[in-house]
């Protein structure tokens, strides 16, 4: 992760786009993307899992 004001960073979509990795480039952020082409229930489960799991695993110590 990126220490920017003394707060780690990371950026999480559900969504793979160019312009979120420019972005998150030019901001010296890590991005983690999860994308799903399911039905919208297992799409919004599986993504906020995902997040959940995410936020768990690479939170700062």
């Amino acid at each position: 992760m990126t220490k920017l004001s003394n707060v780690e960073k990371m950026w999480l979509t559900w969504y793979y786009g160019a312009r979120t990795g420019n972005i998150a480039q030019s901001l010296h952020v890590p991005v983690y993307e999860y994308f799903r082409n399911d039905n919208l229930l297992s799409r919004h489960l599986l993504s906020s899992l995902w997040t959940r799991k995410i936020l768990l695993t690479k939170r700062p110590d």
